[in-house]
This record gives structure tokens, C-alpha cells and sequence, in this order.
């Protein structure tokens, strides 16, 4: 493991809960390299927020410039995104299309500062006989609509002012969930236990704790089987059991968990 690899470990997991970042251990990084690190392990954000709270760390003014701008335009569209995004879930909501709010959104709310995790789509969980009158009902509303290829799990929907939103008919690819479910056909989720959770802006429903944490734990699985996961992987993890920990039931997903 490199020092520009271990610095941003220390940095962005200080920033994630909000811990103050020191500059001892920091002195004489390559911080052209620690942002290409950041941006593969797409956490850049974090970095950058922690360098406009401290400018003494070390990293040159120009390049610290630079990546501060792109975080600002950034946070406008996504923050722009967001709110429309809430609107439209309590719209699917009233027309009773039973909307899940999946990843994204529900694990920014972990971190200390929200809009350090930024999301590049939207993913939302609805019943599977409603997919076909959601995805008209979005086309409607101007979205451009790809329909989900044989055995897959989600739509694909997108819009300049709502950005990219994935529609999930399933929670796993048909091969995926016949692989890891078998004859279970993912009847270890309980929908009945949603629930709604309260941020600026508005408020989503979505998975229960548990059910949430262990979607997200094989969500990962199945990333680094196909290609590796990121740092951005392992802190959505860590934060939210951290956050939610008196409401996780980790014996009944064969986890455990000491504070």
C-alpha cells in the first residue's frame, strides 16, 4: 500500500464522521497522485471538502483551487437533482406506485457532511406489476426511457433536470439472485418493514435497517466480483452500521458487531 494511499484512507475517513483531519502524518504527499486515488476510489469530494476546511496540509493552492470549483458546480446540479428527485418519489408515492428509495441518498444521510457523497444515479425499488405504468407515467414527464433487458432488474430513465434514475423491478439480476437465492427468490428482504426516513428536503421511504445493510453488503460482493469495490464501498458500510446500529438485527443476517 502506497503513503498516498494510506493518507487518503486517514483523510477522507477523518472527513466521513467528521473528526478533524491533523497534517502530521501528511507532510511531503504526492497530491496530484492523492486525487487520482480519490477520483478511482470516488471519494474526491471528501478530500476536497477537507482541504477547504484546512489549507495548511500541504497541497498546492492550484490544485486545491481547482478541485474546489468542480466540487461547487457540482454540489449546485446535485443538489438541484436531489430536490427534484424528492419531489417526484412523494408524487410515485400519491399515485401509489409504492416507491423504495435504494443506496444513494439513504447512505449520504450517514455521512457528516451529506453532500460529500455524491451519487452518480438514483435507484428506485418498485412493486413489478406497477414497472410498466412507472415508466410511462416518467416518459410522460419527459424522461427518455430504456426498458430492462431480458433477466435484468431495472429500467433506465433519464432526464437533464433529474439526472440518471434506475427503476428496479427486483432488487438483483435474475442470474445473480437464482445464484445466491436459489428457491428463496429473495424472500429474505421484508418489504413490510420499510421505512421513511426524514432529510432536507423532503423524506423517501426505504429497506428496513437490517434488509439495508445486508443489500448493500451483497451489493458489494457483487462489485468486487465483477471488478473490485471502493473506498466509497467500504465507508457507506461502515457509516451506516455506525449510525444505525441499535436498529440492525445482525444475528439474523450471521453478522456481528462490536462498538
Amino acid at each position: 500500500m502506497t503513503r498516498e494511499f494510506k493518507c487518503l484512507m486517514y483523510i477522507v475517513g477523518c472527513t466521513s464522521k467528521g473528526s478533524t483531519v491533523g497534517n502530521t502524518s501528511i507532510q511531503g504527499v504526492d497530491w496530484k497522485r492523492l486525487f487520482q486515488l480519490a477520483t478511482e476510489q470516488e471519494v474526491s469530494f471528501l478530500l476536497t471538502y477537507a482541504l477547504r476546511r484546512r489549507n495548511d496540509l500541504g497541497c498546492p493552492e492550484e490544485l486545491r483551487s481547482e478541485w474546489t470549483a468542480q466540487m461547487f458546480e457540482t454540489l449546485i446540479k446535485a443538489g438541484d437533482q436531489k430536490k427534484k428527485v424528492l419531489e417526484l418519489l412523494a408524487e410515485l408515492e400519491t399515485a401509489d406506485f409504492q416507491p423504495i428509495l435504494l443506496k444513494g441518498y439513504v447512505l449520504s444521510d450517514c455521512y457528516a457532511v451529506k453532500d460529500c457523497r455524491i451519487s452518480s444515479d438514483v435507484d428506485i425499488l418498485i412493486p413489478s406489476n406497477k414497472e410498466a405504468r412507472v415508466c410511462a407515467c416518467l416518459k410522460k414527464r419527459g424522461f427518455e426511457v430504456l426498458p430492462r433487458y431480458t433477466n435484468g432488474h431495472h429500467s433506465v430513465c433519464t432526464h437533464p433536470d433529474y439526472g440518471y434514475l434506475e427503476i428496479h423491478a427486483e432488487l438483483f439480476d435474475r442470474l445473480v439472485a437464482d445464484v445466491w437465492f436459489r428457491d428463496l427468490d429473495e424472500k429474505i428482504f421484508d418489504l413490510q418493514k420499510c421505512v421513511r426516513m426524514e432529510t432536507t428536503g423532503g423524506s423517501y421511504i426505504t429497506l428496513g435497517y437490517t434488509d439495508n445493510l445486508l443489500f448493500m453488503t451483497l451489493h458489494m460482493v457483487k462489485h468486487f466480483i465483477n471488478g473490485g469495490i471502493s473506498l466509497r464501498m467500504m465507508l457507506d458500510i461502515a457509516l451506516f452500521i455506525i449510525k444505525y446500529r441499535e436498529r440492525i438485527d445482525f444475528r439474523s443476517i450471521g453478522m456481528s458487531f462490536t462498538p
